[in-house]
Formats: structure tokens, C-alpha cells, sequence
């Protein structure tokens, strides 16, 4: 076979074409991050710890979600609240009145922040209410695609980005009990009421079981195996991860587009013993609970965590006496560095939600489970 030279011109111009293909989609596959004392211990220091024995107004059932307000204040919900501490650990109001009036809720899918308002997604109806950051209600917007699962990723100035949660049908379990990819739409929804867009698909690996109960009876019931870890990063970035094994892909929120995979060798975990009889996903069918099969490792990420210019990739990695391993990239995609938080392990799994925390500035937030099964909010200040 003969080769023809291309002249020089032509040859420059198709490593044109080609570098302009590659940069619509970086890719890093970095070994080690660019800091030498990577793989240190970083110090927290405990600043408040915020428990309901602290007051009459509020109790910590099941709480979940905790994060930090614009100004400093902790946010965390629970059974039929919202509710809001100030900076210094003292509470400040429920957000949660229950009904289905203006300002009401009956069931919160998340919530967010725009500017200094509160924004919380409500299921059923589907609606966006606002809150000032006085606690005043200002505002409530029907979802123009009507209520059903969903979960509040974020907002920005005029937009909130939610994952529309999807379940298989029926004619789609095709055996008894199987493995099936379930596609579940990424939205970009404007807070003053509109048309919905979709910005792209978030695909999860589900566990299904039909029932058994005889003809005519039917249905079904699936359990996803790896989490829900979608966060804002900047104004017009979604960092998420759906995949078991270390990815994190970055979309672009304006063009809908991937921009960023990152990625890099990582020495996988095992499931725990106790998880490897399967995992139970709290569904029921023909009245026994469900459990989904444990594959021979845990998923790579356990959260997502944005801070300015950074992205925190928390991992399943834990050592004891060090605590849980984090990576670190840059907006450019660059691994800049790896450290262990010595944070106690959450015990109360929950196979969609990522593990409870958040972080804001030089202060991470946690929720943890006392020896007494009680539950309290911790704020650390990060050391070096």
C-alpha cells in the first residue's frame, strides 16, 4: 500500500480538525495529583455540634441533606421539616407547613439556593416554592411538566436544574428478576414558570424484581445500584457521576454538552461483608423486601463537592486512623491534590442519596450518628 504525502497546508488543517475534535471533550487520566504532600491527613477542628436535645422547636428523625446557606446558616430536612440554623449553630425557623396552599408542602424532593432565597422542590404537586432569606414567602411556580419523582440539583440566578426520576415499565422487565440501564432526564427548568429543556441523561444501572402473585396481579418494582451525585460547579456547570467506577463527567449548562470526563486509576473497593448478601433498597413486593445484588465492589464515588474553582470527589476509599480519601481537580481538569478527612463513617446507608455533607469555604459540614443512636450536625474548620 502506497501513502500519499499531503501537502503542508492541508496537513495543518486537519490537525486543525482534529485538535478542535478533541477539545470538545477533555479528558484526564492523571496517576498522581500535582501536590507533594498529597496523601496527608487533613485536620478538622470541631467549631459547633447542633443536636434536638439543644431545643423544644425541632427534632432529628431521619435527618438528611445538609447544607450550608449562602450566608454561613445550616440547613438540614427531616420529617416534615426544613429547618435553618444561623452561622452559630442557634435555630432559626422551619420552613415546612404542611398542605397544598401557596407556600404549602406535603413532600420535598430538595432544595437549593438563588441568590440569598431559598428554593424548594416540592413532588406532589410538582412546584418551585421561594422563601427570602427573612423566611418570607415569596413566590411559588408550578412545574410545567407536572409533579412525580425528582430530585432538586441546583439552581442558578433563573434556572433550576433538576433530575427527573424515571422507573421502568413493566413490558420493559423482560425476566422475572434482572439488571437493566434506566435513563433519567438532566432539566433546566426557569424559576418564573416556562418551558422546561433538556440539558442530558443521567443513566443508572437498576436491580428489578416482578411479582409472583399470580395472573392478572402484576407489577413490578426496581432499585438502582449506585447514587444520585449531580452538583452545581460555578454558573454554568453540573459535575456529576454515573457510572460504579471513577468517572466524573462535566456538562456545560448553556450548550447541554460534555466538556470534561475526569478520571484516573483507582484501586477499587470491596463490598463489605455485611453488604454481600445483597442490599435492601426499602422496596416491597408480593410483601418481602427487595434486595438488590452487591457486586464484588462498592461505587468509587460516594459525593460530589463544590468549592469555588475546586472539585471535591469524595471516594470509597477509608483507612483507619486517616479517615476518607478526596481527590481534588481544577476547572481545567487538572488532579492538583488528595487528602483523608478524618470524618466518622456514616452508618445509615441510602442507595440514592450521596453521603451527608457539605462543604463552604474553610468549614465542612457533616451528619452524623451518635453512640446513643441519635443524630447530630457537626461544622469542622479544614485545616491544611
Amino acid at each position: 500500500m502506497k501513502f500519499r504525502h499531503l501537502p503542508i497546508r492541508g496537513s495543518v488543517f486537519i490537525l486543525v480538525l482534529l485538535s478542535v475534535a478533541l477539545s470538545a471533550e477533555q479528558k484526564t487520566d492523571a496517576a498522581r495529583p500535582l501536590n507533594p504532600e498529597a496523601g496527608r491527613v487533613r485536620a478538622l477542628t470541631p467549631i459547633l455540634t447542633i443536636t434536638d436535645e439543644d431545643g423544644s422547636d425541632y427534632y432529628f428523625k431521619r435527618p438528611s441533606q445538609p447544607q450550608f446557606g449562602p450566608d454561613g446558616s445550616i440547613y438540614v430536612v427531616d420529617e416534615k421539616q426544613i429547618l435553618q440554623f444561623d452561622p452559630q449553630g442557634r435555630f432559626v425557623r422551619n420552613y415546612f407547613k404542611p398542605g397544598q396552599g401557596p407556600g404549602e408542602l406535603n413532600y420535598v424532593s430538595g432544595y437549593s439556593f438563588a441568590e440569598d432565597d431559598l428554593i424548594i422542590l416540592n413532588f406532589a404537586p410538582g412546584k418551585f416554592v421561594r422563601f427570602n432569606s427573612a423566611g418570607a414567602f415569596v413566590s411559588e411556580t408550578p412545574l410545567a411538566s407536572g409533579g412525580g419523582p425528582s430530585s432538586l440539583i441546583g439552581c442558578k440566578a433563573k434556572d433550576a436544574f433538576i433530575l427527573k426520576l424515571s422507573s421502568p415499565r413493566l413490558e420493559e422487565m423482560k425476566e422475572a428478576e434482572g439488571t437493566m440501564e434506566n435513563k433519567n432526564p438532566i432539566l433546566a427548568l426557569p424559576l418564573a414558570g416556562g418551558q422546561e429543556r433538556q440539558l442530558g441523561t443521567f443513566t443508572t444501572r437498576i436491580y428489578y424484581k416482578t411479582s409472583t402473585a399470580g395472573a392478572g396481579v402484576g407489577g413490578g418494582v426496581s432499585v438502582p445500584f449506585g447514587k444520585y451525585l449531580l452538583t452545581p460547579w460555578g454558573e454554568t456547570r453540573l459535575a456529576f457521576s454515573d457510572d460504579d467506577e471513577y468517572a466524573v463527567k462535566i456538562l456545560d449548562t448553556d450548550t447541554g454538552s460534555i466538556i470534561q470526563t475526569l478520571h484516573r486509576p483507582y484501586p477499587r473497593v470491596e463490598t463489605p461483608p455485611e453488604d454481600r448478601d445483597g442490599i435492601s433498597g426499602g422496596a416491597m413486593i408480593d410483601g418481602k423486601a427487595v434486595k438488590r445484588p452487591a457486586g464484588k465492589y462498592t461505587a468509587d464515588i460516594v459525593h460530589l463537592l463544590a468549592r469555588g474553582e475546586e472539585l471535591w470527589v469524595v471516594t470509597s476509599t477509608r483507612l483507619k486512623g486517616k479517615g476518607v480519601l478526596v481527590d481534588v481537580y481544577n476547572r481545567e481538569g487538572v488532579y492538583t491534590d488528595s487528602f483523608y478527612l478524618p470524618i466518622p463513617l456514616w452508618p445509615d446507608k441510602h442507595l440514592t442519596r450521596p453521603d451527608p455533607m457539605a462543604l463552604q469555604g474553610e468549614f465542612l459540614l457533616t451528619l452524623e450518628k451518635l453512640e446513643d443512636g441519635t443524630y447530630a450536625l457537626r461544622k469542622y474548620r479544614l485545616g491544611k
